[in-house]
């Protein structure tokens, strides 16, 4: 506690310069529409870009779910893919396998290195 007065204290001439520029900015923008506007347009301005960046982040972190289901959709394309009997070809092995699709993760990919 002692440390925030002795602050203030310190900082009294620059703390009263702030506190009466945000007084007149606010009469100011209070009484003119022009100021008003400007004001308000350059708030939703910088709080769009805020929520814009923070909407970019979450979508980047949620790619991983989004993949994951689309992992998941295309085994189940595959296998639909590679099961599929045609109904117009005359199977010659009465055992006909069925394939079966498994994921898997790529942990390094690169063309130019070998091992």
């Amino acid at each position: 506690m002692q440390q925030i007065i002795n602050f203030v204290i310190r900082h009294k001439n620059f703390l009263l310069f702030l506190f009466l520029l945000m007084l007149s900015l606010a009469f100011t923008i209070q009484s003119h529409s022009y100021h008003q506007s400007r004001f308000f347009n350059s708030a939703n301005w910088i709080t769009g870009n805020i929520y814009e960046a923070k909407q970019n982040i979450t979508a980047y972190f949620d790619l991983s779910e989004e993949n994951e289901q689309l992992i998941d959709e295309n085994q189940r394309l595959r296998k639909l893919l590679f099961n599929k009997s045609n109904s117009d070809t005359i199977s010659l092995d009465s055992t006909q396998l069925l394939y079966t699709v498994t994921t898997a993760r790529v942990i390094k990919n690169s063309y130019s290195e070998s091992r």
